[in-house]
């Protein structure tokens, strides 16, 4: 037969297990950001280095805008930005899953990234998409 004492004291270790659990969670939800980061990272020097383009980026739609989630011009990390994607290159490339331009095609658009310096010779965009196929994101 449990007593009130044998019941405070279940209660007790039932409450210091939960926070232990919830510390884990956090931890690991933690670790996964981290880890998240360090492969986007990864993708992007590998992307930047094969295509040995000059600026390599992923982006993030948050609703009329991209938020860049990392970008290395000249295989040098640079801040992140923050631009309206409608009426540039990237809509384009978030509309058609895949876009590719060069030369005198690129002054058709609108290329007012705030991180681009010098003309873009040529670009490559691919759209980045969630488990329901909705587009989040673009790498160019």
């Amino acid at each position: 037969m449990s007593t009130n004492k044998d019941q405070a004291r279940y209660q007790e270790e039932n409450n210091h297990l939960k926070k232990q659990l919830s510390l884990l969670s956090y931890i690991e939800q933690q670790q996964s950001k981290v880890l998240d980061f360090q492969i986007i990272s990864k993708i992007i020097q590998e992307t930047n280095g094969l295509l040995d383009a000059d600026i390599t980026f992923i982006g993030q739609i948050e609703n009329d805008y991209i938020k860049t989630i990392a970008i290395i011009d000249n295989n040098k990390w640079v801040e992140n930005h923050k631009f309206l994607f409608k009426n540039t290159i990237c809509e384009n490339a978030i509309e058609q899953g895949i876009h590719f331009q060069f030369g005198a095609e690129l002054e058709k658009f609108n290329i007012d990234l705030p991180f681009v310096k010098k003309q873009m010779k040529s670009f490559l965009g691919i759209t980045l998409y969630n488990s329901q196929k909705e587009p989040i994101g673009v790498l160019a």
